[in-house]
């Protein structure tokens, strides 16, 4: 009931408001700044579209309406007329400006109506609307210079140019698995014409006809897609069968949650590529034509692009089979590299096809083999605020890679001058991964003194040794718990196969350089497939628990075949040194053996538990 009041409890909680705008039916006279905007309007021209003073005295035709008609002494709308100068001046003065003085922190043109100005020839509506608002924002703070907020808006594409005003996004869409599908190649092209900065409505925007209740599962997939999108927001339209809430969906939640928990991690590799954008035109979702442009495939396969120039991304657009919980995604992966898949583990070689098969818990996404991937800290809430810590992905791969973390105020318009790079570089050999973060280079107001590095190699055994500018790191069981204290100390986390080194906090001039060891071992690297055999019968295992129970056996235990997979992780953790032998330990055929055995067991279940130990078709 207290807009004042709403938009700055908004701000006490640091977060950004935007209002969406329909202006088709211009100004209407029971809309809160209709009086002050015709005095403003007509103070400036008498060059208007309606009756004298916009108030009734006999019927009226309004240019392009239809006729309209009101009783003598009545309120007139006004047309909306953005392509009038004095119009449009009015309109900033009198109803944009207070709303921004009210706190409201941009705008979001929803424009959808006639193409054409129905007062200027040849003029698009939509593209003239994001040229008005955008440098209306950049008019209001001009004078600041450099210390000027950035402009934004949020927009409809008008048109080539409309990449000037970012940001954008796509539209109505209906909420099918054949929309989702049309995604990755929707966005990705968006880049062709320089609209990088671009999202859709996660979930879709509205049902398709007959259509009574939003998919979860559908839903979930979208959110898992939105991750790898330059913008990533769910809207629909005002309908209750289109829920977006996904703590409506208990079954789905844990998988969703994971999803827009993904979404927050790459931060620090998504900022550098905008950085890229700016520089070079050259957009974060980009197709593979870019890279690959002598190779057909690369103008093929239109569910995959590249995110960034180490992440190779896609979207499972089909629902999972009811009986094995598996749904497809044939991949193409492009040859000059091989690529690791962060959510089973799996290394693909380059210029191969295989049809993969992935639980609705696993969003598929695929680094370069050996590269490093700049993440957020694992507790990151908010992109409004400056934080020291900083991860460092490390895969799979021999050889070196290198990439860049860039940093400026967020905020202002100086980024053309202030700003820091931090280079890394990372070596890996049979037996070593040595990683090397370059002292920050560069500056801008506010940048913080210190950083928290940590390092995490995914895909690795647990090391023999690990130096810090060389000194030695111990092994902590729960050092996940001590590094908040500050300390230095690396641990083993089997659940994911990864090791996870915490460094104390130091200066961000000062070089370091991460040594980590694997003396005495045949290979550094587990065996491909293990984290994803891992993760999925971990998940499994109360589906599991159940169907048993569900035979009513006294003291039963869970067959030994199938804790030796659904437990690996747990028991890694607590001896990550014994690892291999955990490993070799799972037995999958063993355990399918075992199951199928019991033959009062769900003949469904037991084709559930041989499929889940499969990753391609």
């Amino acid at each position: 009931p207290n807009p004042d009041n709403f938009l700055a409890e908004l701000r006490r909680r640091k977060i950004k408001s935007s209002l969406n705008l329909h202006f088709n039916n211009g100004i209407q006279p029971y809309e809160e700044p209709y009086e002050r905007f015709v005095k403003d309007y007509l103070s400036r021209t008498d060059d208007y579209d309606g009756p004298e003073g916009y108030v009734y005295n006999e019927p009226y035709q309004f240019a392009g309406n239809d006729y309209k008609v009101g009783k003598p002494g009545d309120k007139a709308p006004v047309p909306f007329r953005i392509c009038q100068m004095e119009w449009a001046d009015a309109f900033f003065n009198s109803i944009i400006r207070p709303f921004d003085n009210q706190g409201v922190d941009f705008w979001w043109m929803d424009w959808q109506q006639w193409l054409d100005s129905r007062y200027t020839k040849g003029l698009r509506n939509t593209f003239w609307l994001n040229y008005t608002f955008f440098n209306d924002k950049v008019r209001q703070t001009e004078s600041l210079g450099k210390s000027a907020p950035r402009p934004m808006i949020y927009h409809r594409w008008g048109g080539i140019g409309s990449h000037r005003y970012q940001v954008g996004f796509s539209g109505d869409t209906y909420a099918t698995w054949k929309v989702l599908s049309y995604l990755p190649y929707f966005t990705a092209t968006a880049s062709n014409a320089g609209y990088g900065y671009w999202g859709h409505d996660i979930g879709g925007h509205m049902q398709p006809k007959g259509i009574k209740e939003t998919d979860p599962e559908l839903y979930t997939r979208w959110i898992q897609s939105g991750v790898f999108t330059p913008i990533f927001k769910t809207h629909s339209t005002k309908d209750m069968t289109m829920e977006k809430r996904f703590w409506v969906f208990p079954e789905h939640f844990d998988a969703m949650r994971k999803a827009i928990r993904l979404r927050y991690d790459p931060t620090p590799y998504i900022y550098p590529a905008a950085r890229q954008a700016y520089d070079t035109g050259l957009s974060i979702t980009r197709p593979l034509y870019y890279y690959w442009p002598e190779n057909d495939n690369a103008y093929e396969w239109k569910e995959e692009f590249m995110f960034g120039d180490d992440i190779l991304a896609t979207t499972v657009c089909q629902p999972v089979d009811k009986i094995t919980g598996l749904a497809e995604r044939t991949m193409w992966f492009p040859e000059g590299s091989d690529w690791y898949d962060m959510s089973t583990g799996i290394m693909y070689k380059g210029g191969t096809v295989h049809n993969l098969l992935y639980t609705i818990d696993e969003n598929p996404y695929f680094v370069k083999a050996g590269a490093v991937i700049p993440m957020a800290g694992q507790k990151i809430m908010t992109l409004q605020e400056q934080s020291p810590e900083l991860r460092l992905v490390v895969v799979p791969g021999l050889g070196e890679a290198t990439t860049k973390v860039y940093e400026d105020d967020g905020t202002t318009q100086s980024y053309d001058s202030e700003y820091t790079i931090t280079d890394i570089t990372k070596i890996t050999t049979n037996n070593q991964v040595i990683v090397k973060i370059a002292p920050r280079n560069g500056t801008f107001k506010g940048m913080l003194p210190n950083r928290r590095i940590s390092v995490v190699l995914d895909g690795f055994y647990a090391p023999s040794k690990v130096t810090v500018n060389g000194t030695d790191i111990p092994y902590k069981r729960f050092a996940s718990y001590e590094q908040e204290t500050g300390a230095q100390v690396w641990g083993y986390d089997g659940s994911q196969l990864q090791t996870n080194i915490w460094i104390e906090e130091t200066s961000a001039n000062k070089e370091l350089e991460v040594v980590i060891s694997f003396d005495g071992m045949d290979t550094a690297v587990v065996p491909s497939g293990s984290k994803g055999l891992i993760t999925r019968f971990t998940a499994i295992a109360p589906e599991t628990k159940l169907n048993f129970f569900a035979l009513k056996m006294r003291d039963f235990q869970l067959p030994s075949e199938f804790t030796a997979v659904a437990q690996c992780g747990s028991f890694i953790t607590e001896k990550p040194h014994e690892a291999p032998r955990f490993i070799q330990a799972m037995d999958t055929k063993a355990m399918i053996e075992n199951i199928n055995s019991w033959k009062q067991l769900d003949p469904e279940f037991k084709t559930k538990i041989a499929a889940q130990t499969i990753f391609e078709k």
